[in-house]
């Protein structure tokens, strides 16, 4: 009889273990989810530089890429932060580019051209840091990310300038 009820308690263990871990696949998910809907930056080229607009998206999850091909049609390329190595501005008088490098990647995508100055470096400083907080294993599921996008950018000017050393 003892025997009988290890086994169901061993049972009983093994459905909580797999339940317990259905659910935290579910709550990842949700979290994932809810992440692709919370904008942190957005930013556009500038017309008429750029005739048709190219755009960068970023939220919780990944960057957007959107580059405008002709009236109404865009090729939009979404770059997870786990690919990204880094983010990089080229800047001139009144205009910057921001260049998206990525990991193992043969093609990298196309710059996004004719960005102002500050929204560029703001898109930059906000891509490092969370490709920096994403690579020290930080759980963002816990951080309201939308109301620390100052601090997530403070961290991207730290990181920025550590590479340069």
């Amino acid at each position: 009889m003892k025997h009988a009820n290890n086994k169901t308690t061993e049972e009983t263990q093994e459905i909580s273990t797999s339940v317990t871990g259905e659910k935290r696949e579910v709550e990842k998910f949700e979290h994932t989810l809810k992440g692709s809907q919370h904008i942190l930056y957005r930013c556009k080229s500038v017309f008429p530089f750029d005739f048709f607009p190219d755009e960068i998206i970023i939220d919780e999850n990944k960057v957007d890429v959107k580059h405008g091909l002709f009236f109404l049609s865009t090729q939009t390329t979404s770059i997870p932060f786990e690919d990204i190595v880094k983010a990089t501005t080229t800047t001139g008088l009144f205009f910057a580019s921001l260049v998206i490098e990525m990991e193992a990647y043969i093609q990298q995508p196309e710059p996004v051209n004719y960005l102002w100055q500050k929204d560029a470096i703001k898109a930059r400083r906000i891509i490092n840091g969370l490709v920096s907080v994403k690579k020290q294993g930080v759980n963002l599921r816990k951080i309201d990310l939308i109301n620390a996008t100052d601090e997530v950018e403070e961290i991207g000017v730290a990181s920025n300038n550590s590479q340069k050393k």
